[in-house]
């Protein structure tokens, strides 16, 4: 090969140099090392809902009538007002429902004195004479006797006179008639003294009997008559029957209503409901006395706590699908709630108290067994469950957690840079990607001269490019939960932390088998193999250019919440 072969060689060779220098200047280069994320676990709490959604209405509401016909002459409340048990709302003229009320009773009184009458008589049958009644009756009977035989002496004689001519026949006549009028006087009372001392028959007291049961339903007919005017008269008025919200009122003054028309709806506001629909296998899960998480669309940062308060045995079918209503009872508390509002509710059916969880993607399976990658090398924060306070802008690098450093040949993330040199992280800084690209240009940055992190993070600045410490410095900041007042991990003891982002070569870890409990579409609860405070480590493909490896957004990092903290889901 000639000399001007070779040289042309070598032209392509220091052309394809510098165009791979360019791309990894732009952060292009495809081998890009990967990332892992690092989870702290610590206990906390699991919930597993079933989400649906409905619309508010009142546990209690009661559609009013008028029960008599009628006039409206008064209208005595205006919908939305809060009315008490009893409190009138409407009424109608009650000027022709009084009288005929007072004329029902006149009639019960009469009924009244009706039936006492024959009661007494009754008993006075029954009871048989007394010693008085006899003497009475002995002395009655005496006395026809007596009357009988003044007549008898009376007849003699002047019949007598008529022998001897000195009366006429006629005169013996009428004194033989009124004889006989003695004689029936006297068989009339001799019967009566003899019925008196046998008593009354059979016939006498089932007549008597007659007579007190006629009475009685003729008092008890009264009786319903006067309750139904008094009872028109009172329903004369429409009152609220509890405590509650005038929702609507259906009439105004002067109205002619009749009875069974429609005038009120009273609802009581202070405990509502949502009635939603489950599909089969949904409501399997469900049972009366379930909590549930209740947001109102017309209040989206308010949550509110319900209860499962009835699930209808007794399905509905909506376009051709089985579903079954539950009932979600709530109470508003100081919020302005009306009925009809658009609300969805989380129904828990599963809660399981200081467990510990993992992102589900966590889980690996290796030979059949589950296993969970954790971190050798970064050692577990202060405190079992700790959380890991968070090393923001200017403590944790760019590509995820935050433009915390510029990497020419590694990333400052910490304090300092990575071996290589370079300036020092920038805080989000917009001209980092220039800053990297000078460096590259010039051959990576003297020993010492990476420019002071100015990121809110606060990282400390100023590293030595190329220093040896940096990768400790991380360590040293994740075990001890420090670094700034950034975006990264926060909390501890209770507080919820999110991940990390660091090299998937600066992690060391080992698979560690775990038994799985609970899971989420997103978490799952390890019933054993981990404990609280473990570093577990999920590794993720390596970064598009402005990622995990420089220049990303500033600020940037991976959406995640806490895991071991309070979490919800399906």
């Amino acid at each position: 090969m000639g000399k001007r072969s070779l040289t042309f060689v070598a032209v392509l060779i220091v052309a394809a140099l510098g165009v791979l220098g360019y791309r990894r200047m732009n952060g292009e280069d495809e081998a890009a090392a990967a990332t892992a994320e690092l989870h702290v676990v610590r206990p906390g709490m699991l919930e597993v809902t079933i989400d649906t959604a409905g619309n508010l209405a009142p546990a209690r509401e009661t559609a009013l009538t008028f029960l008599s016909a009628g006039i409206v002459a008064e209208v005595l409340a205006t919908p939305g007002d809060i009315v008490n048990a009893g409190q009138a709302l409407a009424r109608i003229d009650e000027a022709d429902l009084v009288l005929e009320r007072d004329a029902a009773a006149a009639a019960l009184a009469n009924a009244e004195s009706v039936l006492a009458s024959a009661q007494a008589a009754l008993s006075e049958l029954a009871d048989g004479p007394d010693e008085v009644d006899i003497a009475v009756s002995q002395i009655a009977l005496n006395s026809a006797k007596d009357g009988l035989w003044s007549k008898q002496m009376s007849r003699d004689a002047t019949c007598g006179r008529v022998d001897a001519g000195r009366a006429q026949e006629v005169d013996c006549d009428q004194a033989e008639s009124s004889v006989l009028q003695g004689e029936g006087s006297v068989r009339s009372a001799e019967l009566q003294h003899q019925q008196l001392l046998a008593g009354a028959t059979r016939a006498e007291l089932r007549d008597a009997q007659g007579r007190v049961d006629q009475a009685a339903s003729q008092l008890a007919s009264a009786r319903t008559s006067l309750a139904r005017a008094e009872r028109d008269v009172v329903a004369a008025t429409v009152t609220a029957p509890f405590t509650g919200t005038l929702m609507t009122l259906d009439v105004t003054q002067g109205d002619r209503v009749s009875a069974g028309q429609a005038a009120a709806t009273v609802a009581d506001l202070s405990a509502l409901r949502i009635e939603v629909l489950l599909g089969e296998s949904d409501v399997a899960r469900v049972e009366e006395g379930q909590p549930a998480h209740i947001t109102v669309d017309a209040f989206p940062d308010a949550t509110l706590n319900g209860e499962v308060i009835g699930v209808s045995p007794a399905p509905e079918s909506v376009s051709g699908v089985v579903l079954y209503p539950v009932i979600v009872g709530l109470s508003p508390g100081d919020l302005a709630l009306r009925s009809g509002m658009s609300a969805s509710a989380a129904i828990v059916t599963t809660r399981e108290e200081a467990v510990l969880t993992v992102p589900l993607r966590a889980v690996q399976t290796q030979g059949g067994v589950s296993v969970v990658r954790v971190a050798e090398n970064y050692p577990r924060p202060d405190g079992a469950g700790a959380g890991l306070e968070g090393a923001g802008d200017g403590g944790v690098g760019d590509g995820g957690v935050g433009d915390g450093g510029a990497r020419a040949g590694g990333a400052a993330r910490f304090g300092g840079a990575d071996d290589g040199g370079g300036a020092q992280g920038g805080g989000g800084d917009p001209d980092a990607r220039a800053t990297r690209r000078a460096s590259f240009a010039a051959g990576g940055g003297p020993p010492g001269g990476g420019a002071p992190g100015g990121g809110p993070g606060g990282g400390p600045g100023g590293g030595a490019g190329g220093d040896p410490g940096a990768l400790a410095t991380r360590r040293a900041q994740f075990a001890a939960g420090g670094g700034g007042t950034g975006r990264g991990f926060r909390g501890a003891g209770a507080q919820a932390s999110g991940p990390i982002s660091v090299p998937a070569n600066e992690v060391t870890s080992r698979s560690v088998p775990v038994i799985l409990g609970t899971r989420t579409d997103t978490l799952v609860v390890i019933s054993e193999g981990l404990a609280p405070g473990d570093v577990i480590v999920i590794e993720r493909a390596a970064a598009a250019a402005g990622g995990a490896a420089g220049g990303g957004a500033p600020g940037a990092r991976v959406p995640f919440g806490g895991f071991g903290g309070g979490f919800r889901g399906r």
